[in-house]
């Protein structure tokens, strides 16, 4: 019975001993997990606190957006008192969430350049909100910056790429708050390409008006939904807008389905006195201009931004002679 007692009493001291190890060691896991959930998200916190009082340099007044084709087309050491945060494949949604970042923070603006091309307006730029693989790189971008109605909009939230996300987030806490410490904030792409030939512009119009079964794309309405508010955005905070058509190579220009260029001119004419209107389209430069069929390269970028630089220019003396004579 000795025996047997002891063995009852060392086998629930060894139960006891064993529970308490348990509880102590759950309760380290649980505090070792929330420690990096609260730091995430006190990052994330921080970091959208410094994101929403971004400051640009307080003599920029004019704000360049735009995809690819403004990112490697506009030379913001060009047109006095610029900025270009255009970024490649970016949607309408993305920048109008830019946009109204910028403008909160900055009231010296008073000039938006947004590039819109005629693949602008195509189905396929709607994968970049839509499409698991698109959103993957695109979310974690900009995710600091979007609002609700953005998040609703965007379809295919990745939630694979949270530690993407967070690593975007913390890492500029790191370092000092520039503008080039931001994901979201693009700049002037000087490109050295030089690769216009019939196979780059046969895939260019393909990706940009065509489905993969050869069908021509249908509309996009995320971006002309993005495009209306950004321009809102700007009248409502009596921002001037021009939108720009950037130069294409004619033979590129050529293969456009005849209903993306008609669309093209039927929606940027619903703005009508809301914005300014630069069609650079049709601009003949020469040969090594040109990055491909669709894009500029460093020698096209230099040659459009003195052209936009002459017009604002004159544009502002016409403005200033106005004012003087009314007076």
């Amino acid at each position: 019975l000795q025996f047997f007692g002891l063995a009852v009493t060392n086998n629930s001291l060894f139960i006891f001993n064993f529970r308490c190890l348990m509880k102590k060691f759950i309760r380290k896991t649980i505090i070792l997990s929330i420690i990096p959930v609260f730091f995430a998200f006190a990052s994330i916190f921080v970091f959208k606190y410094k994101a929403n009082n971004i400051k640009v340099d307080k003599f920029t007044n004019i704000i360049i957006l735009g995809d690819s084709h403004t990112q490697s087309g506009i030379d913001d050491s060009i047109i006095k008192n610029s900025l270009n945060v255009s970024q490649s494949s970016e949607h309408f949604l993305y920048s109008y969430n830019v946009l109204k970042l910028i403008l909160n923070n900055n009231s010296q603006i008073d000039k938006v350049i947004l590039g819109v091309s005629f693949h602008s307006f195509g189905k396929s730029y709607d994968k970049y909100i839509r499409d698991e693989d698109k959103t993957m790189v695109m979310f974690p971008r900009y995710f600091p910056i979007l609002n609700l109605e953005s998040m609703i909009d965007i379809d295919n939230v990745p939630l694979k790429q949270v530690k993407n996300i967070i690593k975007r987030t913390i890492k500029p806490l790191f370092k000092n708050s520039t503008i080039h410490n931001y994901s979201f904030l693009g700049s002037f792409y000087k490109s050295n390409r030089s690769n216009l030939n019939d196979s780059t512009i046969n895939a260019a119009v393909q990706r940009h008006y065509f489905t993969d079964s050869g069908d021509e794309q249908e509309y996009s309405e995320y971006q002309v939904k993005y495009l209306n508010k950004i321009v809102e955005l700007c009248r409502t905070r009596n921002i001037e807008l021009i939108i720009i058509n950037t130069p294409i190579h004619y033979k590129y220009y050529k293969k456009i389905p005849e209903k993306f260029l008609t669309n093209y001119y039927s929606t940027i004419q619903q703005f009508n006195s809301k914005i300014h209107f630069y069609d650079f389209h049709s601009v003949e430069f020469t040969q090594d201009s040109y990055g491909d069929g669709d894009h500029l390269n460093s020698i096209g970028a230099k040659k459009l931004s003195l052209l936009i630089s002459e017009k604002i220019e004159a544009e502002n003396k016409a403005q200033t002679h106005n004012n003087v004579y009314k007076k």
